[in-house]
């Protein structure tokens, strides 16, 4: 399956290593890059050719391939790659109550922002919104005031070239924060390097992330929810204003203000079907190259509000004074916890061998790999390889790929049902021996 070498993006999407950042895209000096949906929901990039001049910059920047060994560079000295360093790690929740109780978990993103806004320290935000459509399509939404902050609150969870938003904002006089998974802030680690003032970003918030679903997912849920066909709805992944955060449910909310309620378990059965392959080989979860890293407090031990609490993580000095900056002025309540604990929840060795057999997959079919799995990151999987090799999620991923859209929602849609009922079993049997075993002899 290995394809011959492009000098361009075209070779790393057809190695499936495309995060889908957008940072090709705003980079190419011709604007000769779009991205496009395949089939199973994917965000792939393409290139007219007839604009295309050959300069290979595409590749060379691209995270996805590190082609120029950048992601390799900013590695070195980091002892785990999967955990990273820190300045400081807490937990807490924002001050101001209407973020709070709008956020998903805790509000601090929010909160960062307007503090940044509210300081004069930036002049534009770049995050993502999840916008009403059929289906609803998650946008980059750039915002210039903190009155904007509070619709744009909430994770999307499929796919969006976040740094294409970058091309509309003005290049002088501009000061910038962007909110991104790890994928978009090692695209922004190689577009610092190429030292372009335009795209030049203030603040970097990273977003935790364990894989996101492809946009099919959104197609799923339209019919789970069996939305009509003329109303536009969006789609809240985890619905805190009628849940507990723990419990958070799905809620499609249609635009007549009708809501439609699916359980959260689906999301994650979902995951199962729905990961990109490029997810599974990315040891980036806890958002390294971040000046601040986001994510929720699992297992910490921590009495959780039925609102939730964030944890906020420092990775650079500029990071660690923003934290410092929001608790002294009020825009967040923090508590100082261990990040050695905050690591307990994370689920850190089960990613390690989630990886191992990514990259397994990826052998198998004859694709490339990223430059850094020949050299530092192997040597932290060579315990975690899988031993015997049962499927390839990968391969049965591209098979899926080719078949319609339509086919590809109704064969989802069977495997999930099936998940359920037979989870609904198990269920039953195990509550059936309980009681029998409770029974007097």
């Amino acid at each position: 399956m290995r394809v011959e070498k492009t000098d361009d993006i075209t070779w790393v999407a057809r190695n499936n290593l495309c995060y889908g950042c957008g940072l090709c895209d705003i980079i190419c000096p011709r604007e000769a890059i779009s991205f496009h949906i395949t089939n199973m929901g994917r965000l792939k990039p393409a290139i007219d050719y007839t604009k295309c001049n050959g300069c290979s910059l595409c590749l060379k920047v691209c995270p996805g391939m590190d082609d120029g060994n950048l992601i390799l560079d900013a590695l070195a000295g980091i002892e785990d790659p999967f955990t990273g360093s820190t300045l400081s790690c807490h937990v807490g929740m924002a001050s101001s109550e209407e973020v709070y109780i709008n956020a998903q978990s805790g509000g601090l993103v929010t909160q960062t922002l307007r503090y940044l806004f509210d300081t004069e320290q930036i002049t534009h935000a770049v995050l993502v919104y999840m916008q009403y459509g059929k289906p609803p399509r998650p946008i980059a939404s750039v915002v210039t005031s903190p009155e904007q902050l509070f619709d744009t609150q909430k994770s999307t969870y499929v796919p969006v070239n976040l740094l294409s938003a970058l091309k509309t904002i003005p290049a002088t006089n501009s000061s910038i924060a962007v909110v991104g998974l790890p994928c978009h802030m090692e695209g922004i680690l190689s577009l610092d390097n190429l030292g372009k003032a335009a795209h030049r970003v203030n603040y970097k918030l990273g977003l935790m992330c364990d894989g996101i679903l492809t946009y099919i997912a959104l197609n799923y849920f339209e019919k789970r929810a069996n939305v009509p066909s003329h109303i536009p709805y969006r789609i809240v992944f985890k619905d805190k204003a009628r849940f507990n955060y723990l419990d958070a449910n799905i809620t499609i909310q249609q635009s007549d203000g009708r809501q439609r309620h699916i359980n959260k378990e689906e999301r994650f059965i979902l995951k199962k079907y729905l990961t990109p392959p490029r997810c599974l080989i990315c040891f980036n979860k806890m958002n390294l190259f971040a000046d601040l890293s986001y994510g929720d407090p699992w297992h910490l031990g921590t009495s959780i509000p039925s609102h939730g609490l964030g944890v906020v993580i420092s990775r650079t000095s500029r990071g660690y004074q923003l934290v410092v900056d929001l608790e002294r002025k009020r825009y967040a309540h923090l508590n100082s916890i261990s990040y050695t604990d905050f690591l307990t929840g994370q689920e850190i060795e089960k990613r390690k061998r989630r990886v191992a057999k990514g990259i397994r997959d990826y052998e198998d079919l004859d694709l490339h790999l990223p430059t850094y799995y020949a050299t530092l990151l192997r040597d932290h999987l060579n315990n975690y390889r899988p031993s015997r090799h049962h499927s390839n999620y990968v391969a049965k991923f591209l098979q899926t790929e080719e078949a319609r859209v339509d086919r590809i929602v109704d064969h989802i849609f069977s495997k999930v049902k099936r998940t359920l009922f037979l989870g609904a079993m198990k269920g039953k049997v195990k509550s059936s021996l309980r009681s029998i075993a409770s029974l007097p002899p």
